[in-house]
């Protein structure tokens, strides 16, 4: 697996955009020292944090998991997947395809740690579906509880407020699509 360098990525887009640190955290409403350690590689940024990043620096998260490789890849070997690791919800993202930029959906094997949460409730413009292939997780979906247990399957518009749980006793390993691509 290839872990991402979120903080190079950042640095070469905001000073693209020509921006100091100092204007892309008045603009994000993130501190500067947040930042300057998620630039450093001293800290991760979650979702939540680069969709800020992203929308100030006019990218969409996909431009964060962007593919070196200017010819575009389309088989992608286990050994060769992007990751994302969120510390605080447990979360592994696993990007199932080779570049994300200009796709028109996002796959990816989501694996999320015993009695973790994806936190708060968030929403965001397209759709999503989740098959969870191990354990048991609650989806909460505009105020809805909804338990998925292996095998089981949900959709729906991301534009409701969506919030994830693993109630199994072990990690939940999930295959998840969006259309269009959130990263």
């Amino acid at each position: 697996m290839q872990d991402l360098n979120f903080g190079e990525i950042i640095r070469k887009l905001r000073l693209a955009k020509k921006l100091k640190l100092k204007d892309l955290a008045k603009q994000t409403e993130l501190t500067q020292s947040l930042l300057s350690q998620i630039e450093n590689n001293r800290a991760m940024p979650s979702i939540a944090t680069l969709r800020r990043i992203g929308r100030v620096l006019n990218c969409s998260l996909s431009s964060f998991f962007s593919n070196e490789h200017p010819r575009e890849k389309i088989l992608v070997k286990k050994a060769e997947r992007k990751s994302y690791y969120i510390p605080e919800s447990k979360m592994r993202f696993e990007i199932l395809s080779s570049d994300l930029k200009g796709k028109k959906m996002e796959t990816a094997l989501i694996t999320m740690g015993r009695k973790s949460s994806t936190g708060e409730l968030t929403w965001h413009h397209g759709e999503e579906m989740t098959l969870v292939v191990r354990g048991r997780v609650r989806f909460q979906i505009n105020g809805e509880e909804y338990i998925l247990d292996e095998g089981d399957s949900i959709y729906y518009k991301a534009t409701m407020p969506h919030r994830l749980e693993n109630i199994g006793e072990d990690e939940a390993v999930m295959f998840y699509a969006a259309c269009p691509p959130n990263f």
